[in-house]
C-alpha cells in the first residue's frame, strides 16, 4: 500500500497513450503530472497551493496546444479533421474557464473537484482517440502516403479493438478517479492526526509550550548548532515563586491559569530561535541559541524576571509571583545536555539562596562579572536619583587665534564612595540597559542650566556639545525633551551643540533625519563625533544636517613631515569633512607639534589636554578668564 499522496495518481500514465511522436507524448505526460498535483492539493484542501497549480495548468494547456498544432498544421492546414482537432483545443480551455467563472458560491475546491473530472475524460478521450487518429495520418504522410489515403488508414486502426480499448480505458478512468479521490482524501485526514498526536507527544497540554521530551531534542541539535556555527548556548532553569500557595489558596484552575499566563510571558521574552519549555509542575525552561556572547544570557533572564515580577491577573484575582533564573552555558559548562540542565539547576538554587528575584550563572567568573554589571546598574538608578552626576568642560579653540570658539560638556559620577567615575567605567551598562536615556536626559538639563548661568553672570556665549546616545534619538522624544527644558532654564538653543558618533551615518534614515532636522529647526548644531573610524556611506553623510565632525584621536596629527602617510591620512579627513560643507575640529592635541599640523591643514578648531583637560565648571571658568587675559597680553605684545 502507498505510504504517500505522492504515490496515488488520479491519471496514471501508460502506455495506450503514446502516439508515437516524442514531443507530443512528453507534453501529454506533464499535463497528466499537473492533473495528478491539482488533485492531491484538493485532497490536502491546501487552496493557495490549489489555485497556483491550477494557474500553471492553464497556462501550460494554451501552452501545448499551440505546440501541438505546430506540428500538425504543416500536414493538415485546411483540412476538416485538423479544424475539428482546434476545436477541442479551444473547448477544453473554454470549459475550464466556465467552471471556474460560474462557481454561484461554491468553493475552489467543489469548482476544482468538477474540472479535474472533465479533465480526466477530456485527456484520456483526446489522446487516445483525437492525438492517435492525428499521429498515424501523420506518420503515414511522412512515410509518402498520400493525406486522404493516410486518413483511411488511420479510420482502420483505429476502428474494431481500438475502439473498444478506448471505451474500457475511459469508463476505468472515471471510476478510478473516484475511488482515488476518496482514498487521497482518507490519506491526508489520517496524516493530520499522524501529526496532531505527534505534536501532543512534544508539547504540553495546558500551556502549549515544548514539553521535557522537545526540550531535551531540540538542546541536542542547539549544541550541535552551536559547535558547528563556534557560538554559545544557553540553558536558563526557571520556577514560579508562591505558586503552591496559588494552588493551595484559589484552587487548581487558578494555579493552571497562572502557568497559561507565564507561559505566554516567556514566550514574548524570547526570540523566535530559542525553545521555551514546561518540565513539569511549575519549572520552565529556555534555550537560547546563537548567542554571539553569552553575556546576552543575563540580559533574557533579567527580561524574564522583570516580566514574571508583574502582577497576574486570574479571573479578577490579582495575584503576585515572581521567579530567580539558573543560567549554564555551552561551551562554559561542558557539551553534555544532561550536564547542562544540573548546572543549570545548581545556579538557580544558588539565586535562591543569594536573593529571590535575580539570576546566578554557573560559570562563577562569568557570575562575578554578571552581578557586578547588576550592581552598577542599580548605582547608576540611585546616582541619577541622588544627582550624582556632575559636568565636566573641555575648551575647543582656533588653532591660529587660540581663540576659545566652545567647550565640550563631559560627564562624570561623583560616587560617594569610590569617588570620580570616568563615563568609559559606566556608559557601557547604561546603553545596555537602556539608562543612557536618563543619563542624556539630566545631562541636557545640567548644560542647559550652566549656559542660562554663564550667560546672567556676562560670560561670553559660546557653544556647549553634548554627547547623545544613538538610542536616546531613536526615542523619537529628544527634541520634545530639549524644548521644555530650553523653555524651563531659558537657555539659548544656538548655544547647544549635540554629538553623534559616527554610527549614526549606518542607520536607517528614515528612522534618524526627521528628529535631526527637528533639532535643527530648534536652533541646535549637529556635530558627528569621532569621524574617520566608521564605515560611513558618504551617501548617507550627504543626507544628514550635520554642521561640524570632530577627527578621531586616532587619525594621526604628528608633525612628521608634509609627505608623510600619517599626515596624509589626517589631511584627506580634514578635506573630506570641509568638502561637505563642514567645520571641522581636531580632538586629542596633546602637542604642540599637532597644534601646528591642526592649523596647518586648515582646521577649524581644536581640543584636547595640551589646550586644557576636562575641568570643573568653576575651574573651567577660572582657566578661561585666565586664558582670555593671557591672549589678549598675548596679542598686545604682538602689536
Amino acid at each position: 500500500m502507498a505510504k504517500h499522496l505522492d504515490d496515488l495518481e488520479i491519471f496514471p500514465w501508460n502506455r495506450n497513450f503514446i502516439t508515437g511522436i516524442p514531443q507530443i507524448d512528453e507534453q501529454h505526460h506533464k499535463l497528466a503530472d499537473l492533473i495528478n498535483e491539482l488533485t492531491r492539493q484538493l485532497a490536502k484542501d491546501d487552496l493557495v497551493v490549489l489555485s497556483s497549480v491550477f494557474d500553471e495548468l492553464q497556462a501550460y494547456a494554451s501552452y501545448h496546444f499551440q505546440t501541438e498544432e505546430s506540428i500538425w498544421a504543416p500536414c493538415f492546414e485546411g483540412d476538416p479533421w485538423f479544424a475539428t482537432h482546434q476545436k477541442t483545443h479551444s473547448s477544453f480551455l473554454e470549459m475550464i474557464f466556465k467552471i471556474k467563472n460560474e462557481q454561484n458560491g461554491q468553493s475552489l475546491r467543489e469548482v476544482v473537484t468538477k474540472i479535474v473530472k472533465f479533465l480526466i475524460s477530456w485527456l484520456a478521450f483526446h489522446v487516445l482517440d483525437s492525438d492517435k487518429r492525428m499521429a498515424i495520418v501523420l506518420q503515414n504522410v511522412n512515410a509518402g502516403v498520400p493525406l486522404e489515403e493516410a486518413k483511411l488508414i488511420s479510420d482502420v486502426e483505429m476502428n474494431g479493438s481500438t475502439k473498444v480499448l478506448v471505451d474500457t480505458i475511459l469508463s476505468m478512468y472515471e471510476d478510478l478517479s473516484s475511488r482515488t479521490l476518496v482514498l487521497m482524501r482518507e490519506r491526508v485526514e489520517r496524516q493530520k492526526i499522524e501529526i496532531q498526536l505527534t505534536e501532543l507527544a512534544r508539547h504540553d497540554v495546558l500551556t502549549g509550550l515544548a514539553n521535557r521530551a522537545h526540550f531535551e531534542e531540540s538542546l541536542r541539535e542547539g549544541l550541535i548548532q552551536a559547535d558547528r556555527n563556534e557560538q554559545s548556548l544557553a540553558v536558563l532553569l526557571l520556577d514560579l515563586d508562591h505558586f503552591k500557595n496559588v494552588n493551595d489558596i484559589y484552587g487548581h484552575p487558578a494555579g493552571d491559569a497562572l502557568l497559561v499566563e507565564a507561559a505566554l510571558r516567556l514566550t514574548e521574552c524570547a526570540r523566535e530561535t530559542d525553545t521555551v519549555a514546561r518540565l513539569g509542575g511549575d519549572e520552565f525552561a529556555i534555550i537560547a541559541t546563537n548567542l554571539k556572547k553569552a553575556e546576552g544570557a543575563g540580559t533574557l533572564a533579567q527580561k524574564v524576571i522583570d516580566t514574571i515580577s508583574k502582577p497576574f491577573n486570574l479571573d479578577g484575582q490579582v495575584v503576585n509571583s515572581g521567579t530567580s533564573v539558573g543560567i549554564a552555558i555551552y561551551p562554559s559548562d561542558l557539551r553534555d545536555p544532561d550536564k547542562l540542565l544540573t548546572n543549570a539547576d545548581m545556579a538557580l538554587y544558588k539565586a535562591k539562596e543569594d536573593c529571590r528575584g535575580t539570576f546566578h550563572f554557573h560559570d562563577r567568573d562569568m557570575n562575578a562579572a554578571a552581578l557586578a554589571r547588576k550592581a552598577l546598574e542599580m548605582e547608576l538608578v540611585c546616582a541619577l536619583d541622588n544627582q550624582e552626576l556632575e559636568l565636566f568642560f573641555q575648551p575647543v579653540v582656533n588653532p591660529n587665534s587660540t581663540a576659545i570658539i566652545g567647550t565640550e560638556a563631559l560627564v562624570r559620577w561623583n560616587h560617594p564612595e569610590k569617588g570620580l567615575i570616568l563615563p568609559g567605567d559606566f556608559i557601557a551598562t547604561a546603553e545596555s540597559t537602556g539608562l543612557i536615556v536618563r543619563i542624556g536626559e539630566r545631562v541636557i538639563s545640567l548644560v542647559c542650566e550652566q549656559i542660562a548661568a554663564w550667560y546672567n553672570s556676562g560670560l561670553p556665549e559660546v557653544p556647549v556639545s553634548i554627547n547623545i546616545s544613538l538610542l536616546q534619538l531613536q526615542t523619537g522624544k529628544l527634541a520634545e525633551f530639549v524644548i521644555k527644558t530650553l523653555g524651563k532654564t531659558g537657555a539659548n538653543p544656538a548655544c547647544l551643540e549635540f554629538e553623534f558618533s559616527e554610527g549614526i551615518v549606518t542607520e536607517r534614515l528614515d528612522r534618524v533625519v526627521p528628529e535631526l532636522n527637528r533639532l535643527r529647526e530648534i536652533g541646535i548644531s549637529l556635530v558627528i563625533d569621532n569621524f574617520g573610524i566608521g564605515n560611513s556611506s558618504l551617501t548617507a553623510l550627504a543626507q544628514l544636517p550635520f554642521s561640524k565632525v570632530k577627527i578621531d584621536r586616532m587619525i594621526p596629527m604628528d608633525s612628521i613631515g608634509p609627505d608623510t602617510t600619517d599626515q596624509k591620512v589626517a589631511g584627506a579627513m580634514i578635506e573630506l569633512g570641509k568638502a561637505f560643507g563642514m567645520d571641522v575640529i581636531a580632538k586629542g592635541i596633546e602637542t604642540e607639534d599637532q597644534l601646528a599640523v591642526a592649523a596647518q591643514e586648515r582646521c577649524d578648531g581644536v581640543q584636547g589636554f595640551h589646550i586644557c583637560g576636562p575641568q570643573p565648571s568653576d575651574v573651567f571658568v577660572e582657566w578661561w578668564m585666565n586664558f582670555d587675559n593671557s591672549q589678549t597680553q598675548k596679542n598686545r605684545r604682538a602689536l
